[in-house]
């Protein structure tokens, strides 16, 4: 691991953003600290394009969760995806491993996403009682549509990059991440529409609670699926900076909740179990 968890290294005019915090490249405040000086220094090069990275064996797996019993602390992980999305350069989500959580919200705030063959992919915050807090129940209905979203967000699943592809999620699937992304950045094609800015289709309110009668009978007394429900349904009703603000307050309600401290705590012990064997 280098000095700092971001840094930023700029070749043949194209910036190259490497995450590098072990062991699952989480979205700590060191990472979003660091990913907001790089938003910067990036904006004021002449880089064509900047290629989003990670250091190890995947591309950043989620958040810091022991950060979770802590009040926020800034730089907040929507206002990173606000700037890598609104930046004059074009960003480009460079993935393997897996891409969960955060590193999922953070690759919808490019303008690209290119991916290994075998990545993996998952918004898993309802398996720990929370939903997407940083634009993902916003952003993944407007790229993929409500239904694709929900079956994604709602069910914490994981997720293989050929559907991902087929979904219109990931742009294309590489072999070569250094080489194939840097050629593809090098010539890149007409900047697409920021995702927070297009347009969702709704599925009417007799969907919405087609999809809510079976969440609450899948979920038994859990909330986030339902909560997280609820969220995309904001997307479909709601201007993207209204939708965003309030999938932020339901994402901190939420962490502050006995149901998710209890599921975060189980989260812990079945991985020190799994450590100890």
């Amino acid at each position: 691991m280098s000095g700092k968890p971001v840094t930023v290294d700029f070749k043949n005019g194209l910036a190259f953003v490497t995450i590098d915090n072990p062991p699952v490249n989480a979205t700590s405040q060191a990472v979003r600290a660091g990913l907001a000086e790089a938003v910067q220094q990036v904006a004021a090069s002449d880089s064509k394009a900047a290629i989003l990275r990670c250091a190890g064996k995947t591309f950043v797996a989620g958040g810091d969760i022991s950060e979770f019993d802590k009040p926020a602390a800034e730089p907040h992980l929507p206002d990173i995806c606000n700037a890598i999305e609104a930046s004059p350069v074009p960003w480009i989500a460079a993935m393997h491993g897996t891409v969960l959580g955060g590193g999922f919200e953070i690759a919808l705030s490019c303008a690209f996403r290119l991916a290994l063959p075998d990545t993996r992919f998952g918004m898993p915050e309802v398996n720990i009682g929370i939903i997407p807090g940083a634009g993902g129940t916003q952003r993944l209905p407007r790229l993929a549509g409500v239904e694709t979203a929900a079956d994604i967000i709602c069910s914490g699943g994981m997720f293989p990059a050929e559907k991902m592809l087929e979904a219109g999620i990931v742009d294309v699937l590489v072999d070569d991440l250094d080489g194939t992304v840097a050629a593809f950045a090098d010539m890149l094609p007409l900047i697409p529409e920021p995702v927070s800015q297009r347009p969702v289709e709704n599925p009417g309110s007799e969907w919405f609670a087609a999809k809510r009668a079976e969440l609450e009978k899948k979920a038994k007394g859990q909330l986030s699926p339902v909560q997280a429900l609820e969220a995309i349904e904001w997307a479909a009703t709601l201007p993207f900076s209204d939708g965003q603000q309030r999938e932020r307050e339901r994402f901190l309600e939420l962490r502050t909740s006995e149901q998710s401290k209890a599921l975060r705590h189980a989260f812990f012990a079945e991985r020190q179990a799994a450590n100890r064997n």
